[in-house]
């Protein structure tokens, strides 16, 4: 950990794509003493990196087992009670307005239909604080996933294993979130060989900072 201007920079918060490789490393500054949220927490990978580095987080899960699960697995990291877990439904989040200064939405967005898309979006931004930060990660279209499955609506797909996952763009991202101010918006890209071929798995990384009025 290294702190600098009252800020706490996390520089090696590993990101994971869902098979559980570690593959990328994202850069988060968040102020020391401020609270975050994560939204769709899993098994807590993500959410044991950020304990590491004594952030103030309340992460939740749509899935009670996952979140008792999440308990289980990131007890040694949470010995100072630093994470509230939860069961919610990111498209209406049991939080008050301005609750959160940062907020991690990965790949949870992008399991959404369209309507469900602009509803967590817009819970997102009333719960984060004027001035707060959004880390948001999700699939791109230039993923070698994106096409495989039925297509139930432009760019989403619903593959055998039931799960529907929607490959953005973009401009899509920036379009998602009107109240958000953009930082940054860039598309990620690492191959991943399968059975002696490369192939490109690509995702969107995104930070955005709610408007102040």
């Amino acid at each position: 950990m290294m702190q600098k201007s009252g800020y706490m920079q996390v520089s090696n918060a590993p990101a994971y794509d869902p098979s559980g490789r570690k593959c990328r490393i994202i850069e988060i500054s968040i102020d020391i003493g401020r609270y975050a949220v994560e939204a769709g927490c899993g098994n807590g990978k993500f959410l044991k990196e950020l304990l590491k580095d004594n952030i103030k987080i309340c992460a939740f899960d749509f899935s009670e087992k996952t979140v008792d699960t999440c308990k289980n697995d990131i007890s040694c990291f949470n010995t100072r009670a630093k994470a509230d877990l939860l069961t919610a439904d990111c498209i209406d989040l049991p939080f008050r307005d301005s609750a959160f200064d940062t907020a991690f939405y990965r790949h949870i967005t992008g399991h959404l239909d369209e309507a469900g898309r602009k509803k967590s979006a817009g819970e997102c931004t009333r719960v984060l604080k004027e001035g707060g930060l959004l880390y948001f990660t999700g699939f791109s279209v230039e993923d070698m996933r994106a096409g495989n499955g039925i297509e139930t609506e432009q760019n989403s797909f619903l593959r055998g294993n039931g799960i529907l996952t929607h490959y953005f763009t973009e401009e899509e991202v920036r379009r998602l979130f009107p109240g958000l101010d953009e930082i940054s918006v860039k598309t990620i890209r690492w191959n991943m060989r399968v059975r002696g071929t490369d192939h490109t798995r690509a995702e969107i990384n995104a930070v955005l900072r709610k408007s102040r009025r």
